[in-house]
């Protein structure tokens, strides 16, 4: 798949959202935009790593639900 979507932009510039098109309408397989920005940023490795991230070692939640006493709040 990576070969694939480099060959396809060799013939100009094309979105990763067209790319995956493509692949739908070539090889009959969905697949992502961002799976294939991940697949042309690992260059032959199993995964892409941002080494330039760092991160804070805190988590946030969106909602968290605790039942106390029978409650939840």
């Amino acid at each position: 798949m990576k070969n694939k979507a480099k060959t396809l932009l060799q013939h100009g510039w094309k979105s990763l959202r067209n790319i995956g098109n493509d692949f739908k309408t070539l090889l009959n397989f969905s697949i992502s935009h961002e799976s294939v920005r991940k697949a042309l940023k690992t260059d032959d490795g199993l995964y892409w790593l941002n080494e330039e991230l760092e991160l804070s070692g805190y988590y946030g939640y969106d909602a968290q639900w605790v039942r106390n006493e029978g409650k939840w709040i």
